[in-house]
């Protein structure tokens, strides 16, 4: 019997070492979607039609909009919960083997090395922000950091008054959707 259990709970285990990587994708997708329908499903159906995300476009929802046909995946004219799930899973996995392929001496964590040595463009945000990411001050960003790092909104909302100090408020609603 306590053997049963031992296996049990190990086959438990693995499978969360497994899906770890599938729950945080999950989560993210989970809580992108709440927001998407809080803000596009106008007829409450719990999907997203494409007619819905053009009349509803902030910048933060750019993704739907530049990859609306990749994400549905059925081609129905509609965004599922699940669609996006599967959508957000992909590109996931993708970020994590563009990670993994980088991760050259496979500790885990990326080093200015390892990232000098990637391609331009390739893990872009890690390279700009490295040092923020890097939260315990090892010479590495891991997954876990990447994935906690969420930028100073206080920096990011000085840099934009900057941007837009002394400049009429006409001019700023100009300069903003011609980006």
């Amino acid at each position: 019997m306590r053997t049963m259990i031992s296996l049990a709970l190990l086959g438990i285990s693995t499978l969360g070492i497994a899906a770890q990587s599938t729950t945080v994708a999950g989560d993210r997708a989970k809580d992108d979607w709440k927001m998407f329908r809080s803000l596009m499903d106008k007829d409450n159906n719990d999907k997203i039609s494409q007619e819905e995300v053009n009349k509803f476009n902030p910048m933060p929802l750019r993704v739907l909009e530049r990859n609306f046909g990749q994400i549905d995946s059925n081609q129905d004219g509609v965004v599922t919960f699940q669609e996006y799930t599967a959508y957000v899973q992909k590109l996931r996995a993708e970020w994590e083997n563009e990670f993994q392929s980088a991760d050259t001496n496979k500790d885990g964590g990326l080093s200015k090395a390892e990232l000098a040595s990637t391609k331009p463009g390739q893990l872009a945000r890690i390279k700009r922000q490295f040092e923020a990411m890097d939260t315990n001050k090892d010479g590495k960003v891991t997954m876990e950091e990447r994935d906690r790092f969420a930028p100073d909104k206080t920096k990011v909302q000085k840099a934009q008054q900057e941007r837009t100090k002394g400049k009429p408020r006409a001019d700023r609603g100009a300069e903003q959707r011609a980006k």
